[in-house]
């Protein structure tokens, strides 16, 4: 059920991007970004251990512009995976866009905590370590100051998630 729910949010992102991007806005060239961004995103992602342990996941995140194409801020997750498993991250995110305005690839690379905590012989146990994540997506604007941003990541703690994001500029 869950790989059904995920796929279709990448498939349906995807085929609405071409007609959202045509409606939305085009920003000039020469134009200031607005300096602030937040985002909520929602998705799924797999811890790999002896075998991949999916998991659903939301989060939030907020970004700052420091040049057109280059943005920080921290990003929060929370994952629920099976019976009691649960993590949070928190991480410091560089944000790098390949272009301005329309559809926007982008490469994102943070770093933070990873808590993870899940129920052994009926107590709680956990555990906080640091981790990093690695990967990218697309920006699919849509209305005025409005996108939304699938994206894919790799990460250690060893994980991998697929989700999207809507975000408003500010």
């Amino acid at each position: 059920m869950l790989r059904l729910f995920r796929g279709s949010m990448v498939v349906i992102t995807l085929a609405a991007a071409p007609a959202l991007a045509q409606q939305a806005p085009q920003v000039p060239a020469g134009a200031p970004l607005p300096p602030f961004e937040a985002e909520l995103a929602a998705g799924g992602g797999w811890f790999l251990d002896d075998e991949a342990i999916g998991h659903s996941l939301v989060g939030a995140a907020a970004r700052w512009h420091l040049t057109p194409r280059l943005a920080v801020g921290p990003e929060w997750t929370y994952w629920r995976g099976p019976g009691q498993d649960r993590d949070l991250t928190l991480t410091g995110n560089v944000t790098f866009f390949l272009r301005r305005g329309g559809l926007t690839p982008f490469f994102v690379g943070g770093a933070g905590l990873f808590r993870h905590s899940d129920q052994f012989a009926g107590r709680v146990e956990s555990s906080t370590e640091g981790g990093v994540t690695l990967g990218g997506g697309l920006r699919v604007p849509f209305a005025q100051g409005w996108y939304l941003a699938p994206e894919w990541r790799m990460g250690w703690e060893p994980h991998m998630r697929v989700h999207v994001a809507i975000g408003r500029r500010f």
